[in-house]
């Protein structure tokens, strides 16, 4: 029977569709390829820069330049290793094609043990070597290293730094590339861009394949799935290319977005089609891609809708690559959906008049689509929950408030060794270099030691003596975490035991100054609270008189402030960075306060030893000059107890003034503060926690709202959030419980998973309503939405979920983690919109949904019937 021709949309503009889309193809590709040129893994840049901790950090690297270094050692490296030498003059000769450095500094072991002997710091051998032991020099004193600091250059492009640093050693220094061993915050960077790509460029295929070979399995149309295949494809490619035309950097996390976004359009593409093979059981071949856009559209664009809140509500986190994670997907979710309204249907336009040209026994027919065997599972399904709704209600109502209670007690951890395997490259690297043996830890602490001139008078000397004190105090008493320490004092001569005055000690340290600057542990603040000039010291012959030198003091500038970097190295730990943090700041904070009241009390008592001696000094000579009334000469015995007393009196002020000065309070006007990469893994840490909750909160706030506007009924709206959120709920209290660590990857799962679990809602509750719209009870109602979508939402649970499996077979753990739990919810979230959500339906609950008609919507017989004798024609056929 031949059809009639009804000219639709789609059958008037669908070459003008494709045709748009072929032309549009190559600016996408092109946005593809810059993507993939922006992948920036800067784990120092994941913070915004309005939070405190940012603020103390480009502080920091405003005073003393970038902390980005690699350490690089190779198995037989020790002082007198002729190829540290050859090493460090290639790199610093190196140059890119554009004539750009990489590398601002490189530093071997043998010569800063020549420098630290040479002017002006002048040690001996013996105390330099034992000072860079741990640092750049081994424990035995006979391993060495290299240190080598990236420019701003060098930092955009690590991983190219650091193949560069890898090729010098292989080619030029020719070291075997299993004797290489490199640490470090730029390899650490540079290894998370190399793997974060790698775990999508080597995966993405096979989940690709996998989702598609779901959907050949589920539409078993190979024509049907190949309209599909092409309409989410270009959306996964069209999203990717948004990131760089809006600005964006590929990283860590959103490298897996072009994923998501294909299985999730492949996903709304299977519903499409079965819409569409609906109107065609319905009304024929002739205008059925617009009746499955109409009948679609409405759920199709409610469940992007609610995925795009999901992945939006992200955006609320501090962390950068959650926040671009969120933002760009929900980007890419939106324009997936405009692909899935016009490239689909016109799609299946093409295929139907290649199909009227070409016999097709693959063609769909009206009565044709036989009844799926999965149909029997649905029936039995159905009839279970119908009988069982009221304890299948309570059981999921108790796993949801139990493991909702669990999701509470989450952990997270951002360290980098997370991200990888304990047997990757970088691991085995960071132990080889931390061998007790070798050069310890490379998890840098960095504390920054302020001094106010305005509030402090300290000499350069007696700043440095603090800055020794308290790196003393974190070698014993924070051994724990602390494994090494070097600042300026590591430069300096032995503070304590020099055979100068104060005076000369204190005024060669001043006048050089500029060498701890060179070496990046010394800055001065001007006014201006910027990095100013070394200020210039008063000569001593104007500002100091001989008495006042020969005490050792000096007379300063008293304006700006003196700032010294102590660069600590934290031993490996299972304590959470912010413990770390917590404990160090808290026991300096009570070494300083403690050190401050011990002044105190030397002081208070060098004045009570002084009081007594002056007036011990006035009874005694008052008593002497008393006996001198009987001398013969007067005069001259009171000039001799006179100028006794004086001269006592003298050496006892001297003695109390060196006291005062030895007990001057050097903790005033002096402010510590903490940065480096354990502070920022710190609040990255916190940041993750709190975005969890927060974007999660906002994804339920913004779908709730949507969900009431839909049913027009508060009450109801709330209702169909809860098997909602069911799966967020299990999957993260189920982690919470087992205490297991959420990271970076699996903290974006939860919002996502809202939102994708909402689409299934949306297309069962479609089905409900339309079946209550009919005049079917509730039960019945239930069984419909059974039979039209029930098999379309395992359809695309299994092709979203397998499709992303996938990725827990990556070894970059971000993007391992978060495959297998969007698996995981997805599974979860069957599980939730199969049997919570029908057996509310069915309850008391399932009253809220009930439609209100109007008094002038009569329905008509045919209404009350059709859809029964559907359910009865199903039945039938399935038993």
């Amino acid at each position: 029977m031949t059809e009639p021709a009804r000219s639709t949309f789609y059958d008037r503009y669908y070459g003008w569709i494709l045709l748009v889309f072929v032309i549009s193809l190559p600016a996408v590709v092109y946005g593809v390829i810059k993507s993939e040129e922006t992948n920036n893994n800067n784990i120092k840049q994941w913070l915004p820069k309005d939070l405190d901790e940012t603020k103390i950090y480009d502080y920091f690297r405003r005073h003393f330049g970038t902390d980005e270094y690699a350490i690089i050692s190779w198995k037989g490296c020790t002082l007198d290793d002729p190829r540290l030498k050859q090493f460090a003059e290639l790199a610093r000769e190196y140059r890119d094609p554009h004539g750009e450095a990489f590398f601002a500094q490189v530093t071997t072991g043998p010569e800063l043990l020549a420098k630290l002997q040479a002017k002006p710091f002048e040690l001996s051998k013996k105390v330099a070597k034992n000072r860079l032991k741990s640092i750049i020099i081994g424990q035995d004193g006979k391993a060495s290293a290299a240190i080598v600091e990236l420019t701003e250059k060098g930092d955009d492009n690590r991983r190219a730094a650091v193949a560069v640093l890898n090729d010098i050693l292989k080619k030029e220094v020719k070291i075997p590339a299993d004797e290489i061993h490199m640490a470090g915050d730029a390899v650490t960077n540079a290894a998370v861009d190399v793997e974060s790509q790698r775990a999508t460029d080597s995966l993405v295929g096979y989940s690709m394949l996998i989702a598609l070979a779901c959907a050949i399995f589920s539409l078993r149309n190979i024509k049907l799935v190949v309209v599909i295949f092409v309409a989410a494809l270009f959306s996964a490619v069209l999203a990717q290319s948004l990131v760089p035309a809006l600005g964006g950097r590929v990283n860590l996390v959103l490298v897996v977005m072009p994923v998501l976004i294909y299985v999730l359009a492949l996903s709304a593409g299977v519903h499409l089609v079965n819409y569409y093979r609906d109107a065609i059981q319905e009304s024929g071949l002739a205008g059925a891609p617009l009746s499955a856009i109409q009948r679609g559209w409405l759920p199709c664009t409610l469940a992007a809708g609610t995925t795009a809140i999901g992945l939006a509500s992200l955006s609320v986190s501090k962390i950068v690559p959650v926040k671009d994670f969120g933002k760009y997907s929900a980007i890419g979710i939106l324009a997936s959906l405009a692909v899935l309204f016009l490239l689909l249907p016109a799609l299946l336009v093409l295929a139907q008049k290649i199909s009227r040209k070409k016999s097709d026994p693959t063609q769909v027919h009206p009565g044709a689509e036989p009844v799926h065997k999965f149909d029997r599972f649905v029936q039995f399904l159905g009839q279970y929950v119908i009988a069982h709704y009221g304890l299948i209600s309570i059981f999921c109502l108790i796993g949801l408030g139990f493991f909702g209670w669990g999701a509470l007690y989450i952990n997270t951890s951002v360290k980098p060794a997370r991200f990888f395997d304990p047997d990757h490259r970088l691991i085995s690297d960071y132990q080889w270099l931390a061998n007790s043996e070798r050069f310890g830890n490379q998890i840098p602490l960095e504390i920054i030691v302020k001094f106010d001139r305005k509030h402090s008078s300290l000499t350069t000397l007696s700043q440095m003596q603090l800055v020794e004190a308290i790196e003393k105090e974190l070698l014993k008493k924070q051994a724990k975490y602390v494994g090494t320490v070097i600042s300026a004092v590591t430069f300096a001569p032995e503070l304590g035991k020099s055979h100068y005055t104060r005076y000369v000690m204190n005024k060669r340290l001043a006048a050089n100054r500029d060498a701890y600057e060179k070496v990046h542990y010394y800055s001065y603040e001007g006014s201006d609270k910027q990095p100013a000039p070394l200020p210039v010291l008063p000569s001593t012959a104007e500002n100091v008189n001989s008495e006042i030198a020969t005490e050792g003091t000096e007379l300063e500038p008293q304006v700006g402030k003196d700032l010294w970097r102590t660069s600590t190295r934290i031993r490996p730990t299972d304590d959470d960075y912010d413990e770390v943090i917590a404990e160090i700041e808290k026991h300096l904070d009570t070494y300083l306060d403690k050190r401050g009241k011990l002044r105190a009390e030397k002081r208070k008592k060098a004045l009570e030893r002084f009081d007594k001696i002056k007036r011990r000094i006035d009874t005694d000579s008052a008593n002497e000059r008393e006996a001198c009334e009987e001398s013969e000469d007067r005069a001259g015995c009171l000039q001799r107890v006179m100028q006794k007393y004086e001269a006592e009196l003298a050496n006892g002020q001297k003695k109390f003034e060196n006291d005062m000065r030895q007990a001057t309070d050097d903790t005033t006007g002096v402010d510590i503060q903490y940065t480096g990469m354990v502070p920022l893994f710190h609040i990255a840490q916190r940041e993750l926690l709190r975005g969890l909750f927060k974007s999660f909160f906002y994804a339920f706030l913004l779908i709730a709202v949507m969900m009431i506007i839909w049913f027009r009924n508060p009450a109801a709206g709330l209702v169909t959030m809860l098997p909602n959120i069911f799966p967020a709920a299990v999957i993260f209290g189920w982690m919470g419980w087992t205490d297991r660590i959420v990271d970076i990857g699996s903290m974006m799962t939860a919002s996502v998973a809202l939102g994708i679990a909402v689409d299934d809602t949306v297309h069962f509750l479609t089905w409900f309503r339309r079946g209550m719209q009919n005049n079917l009870n509730r039960n019945e109602a239930v069984l419909y939405s059974y039979q039209r979508c029930a098999l379309a939402m395992t359809q695309t649970t299994l092709i979203a979920g397998l499709g992303l499996l996938v990725f827990g077979l990556s070894s970059f753990q971000p993007v391992s983690q978060f495959g297998l739990l969007m698996f995981l919810l997805l599974a979860a979230a069957i599980v939730g919109d199969l049997l919570f959500l029908p057996s509310l339906l069915i309850g008391p609950a399932g009253k809220l949904f009930q439609p209100k008609r109007k008094c002038d919507e009569p329905v008509t017989a045919a209404q009350k019937v059709v859809e029964r004798d559907h359910i009865s024609y199903n039945m039938e056929l399935i038993a």
